[in-house]
C-alpha cells in the first residue's frame, strides 16, 4: 500500500507584484516624449516647409521685395520650428525699421509686419530723431529733406523733442517755423527760426521767456526778424536784439533789467 507524500508548504513567494513610483513615471515620461522630439526636429521641415514669406506695412524709405529676400535667406526650419525670434533680430539691425512682429499662417506662410521710424529731425550730425524719441542713423543719402535740426547732450532726446514740439505749435501760430533747436552740454537752450535769428533762452524761467519772446520779442520785431542776427531772452523781465553785421550792441527791450 502506497504512502501519500506529505505535502511540503513553502512560504516563499514565487511572482511580486512590481510597482513604480509617481516621480518615475514621470521621469519615463519625459524620456520617450524626448525621444519622439529628436527625431520629430528634423522631420517638420520636410513636412511642413515654409513655403511663402509675405512683408506687410507702410514703406517710405525700404522695400518690401529686399525685406523678403532678407528674411527667407535667414528662415530656417518648417513651419513648427521655424525661429521667430531670429527673424526679428535679423530685421531690426536695419535702420529704418522700428518694430518687427512675425506670425505663422498654417500650413506653409508667414507673415512679417514692419513699422519704419517717422523721422521729424535731424539729430546731431549723423542721425536722425524719430517721432518716439529714438535716435537712429540710416544712411544719410536716404535722410528726408528740409528737417529741423537738433542737438542735445546723451539721453535728452526725449526731452529736446518735447520742447521741439511745444516750440514749433507756437511759432506755426504766427506762420513762423523752426530752423534749429539745442540743448547745450550746460543745459542751456536756444532756438532759431527758418529766416530768422538765433533766440537764447538759458537755462531758467523757461516758460517766463517763452512767454516774453511770443508777447513782446516777436510783436516789438516782427518787421525786422529777418534782420536780427540774435535775441537774447535770457533777462528778468526784458530781451536784448543783436542786428546783423553788428559786433554786439544791445536793443533794450520792454522791462528790461
Amino acid at each position: 500500500m502506497r504512502r501519500a507524500r506529505p505535502r511540503i508548504r513553502s512560504s516563499l513567494h514565487i511572482s511580486q507584484r512590481f510597482s513604480i513610483a509617481p516621480w518615475q513615471k514621470y521621469v519615463v515620461g519625459i524620456v520617450a516624449l524626448g525621444a519622439c522630439i529628436v527625431p520629430l526636429r528634423d522631420v517638420w521641415p520636410k513636412i511642413l516647409p515654409i513655403k511663402q514669406v509675405e512683408i506687410a506695412g507702410e514703406f517710405t524709405h525700404l522695400s518690401p521685395s529686399e525685406l523678403e529676400t532678407r528674411a527667407t535667406d535667414i528662415i530656417s526650419g518648417g513651419f513648427i520650428s521655424v525661429s521667430v525670434a531670429a527673424i526679428k533680430r535679423e530685421l531690426v539691425q536695419e535702420e529704418w525699421i522700428s518694430k518687427v512682429a512675425v506670425r505663422r499662417v498654417w500650413p506653409d506662410r508667414l507673415m512679417i509686419y514692419i513699422t519704419e521710424h517717422e523721422p521729424v529731425a535731424l539729430w546731431g550730425d549723423n542721425s536722425l530723431l524719430s517721432s518716439e524719441a529714438v535716435i537712429f542713423s540710416p544712411p544719410q543719402d536716404s535722410f528726408p529733406a528740409a528737417l529741423p535740426a537738433l542737438r542735445g547732450p546723451q539721453g535728452s532726446a526725449r526731452a529736446v523733442l518735447q520742447k521741439y514740439l511745444l516750440l514749433q505749435q507756437e511759432l506755426a501760430q504766427l506762420n513762423l517755423e523752426l530752423e534749429a533747436l539745442t540743448l547745450t552740454e550746460r543745459r542751456a537752450w536756444q532756438f532759431s527760426m527758418v529766416n530768422g535769428p538765433l533766440v537764447l533762452l538759458g537755462r531758467k524761467d523757461l516758460e517766463g521767456r517763452f512767454e516774453r519772446f511770443f508777447d513782446f520779442a516777436i510783436p516789438y520785431q516782427s518787421d525786422r526778424l529777418s534782420r536780427a542776427a540774435s535775441i537774447d531772452m535770457r533777462y528778468t523781465n526784458g530781451f536784448a536784439v543783436r542786428w546783423t553785421g553788428e559786433s554786439g550792441r544791445t536793443i533794450p527791450g520792454r522791462g528790461e533789467t
